[in-house]
């Protein structure tokens, strides 16, 4: 959750601050690569891959023991 906030924060950010448009699908997909990335960094013993985790986070998490 903390990452889908931080990525809307950050583009509102670009949009008002430096004219940028708003793209909500760059804006979804660094949530996820990012949400992702925290995840395997934390867990040593996640074993999924980026793809997978974009089809189905959820499951991803219950691979973690």
């Amino acid at each position: 959750m903390i990452v889908v906030v931080s990525e809307i924060w950050k583009h509102k950010n670009k949009h008002i601050f430096q004219g940028g448009v708003i793209d909500f699908s760059e804006m979804f997909t660094l949530a996820q690569l990012k949400a992702s990335s925290w995840v395997t960094f934390k867990t040593v013993s996640a074993r999924f891959t980026y793809s997978k985790w974009c089809i189905d986070p959820v499951a991803c998490m219950f691979l973690i023991k």
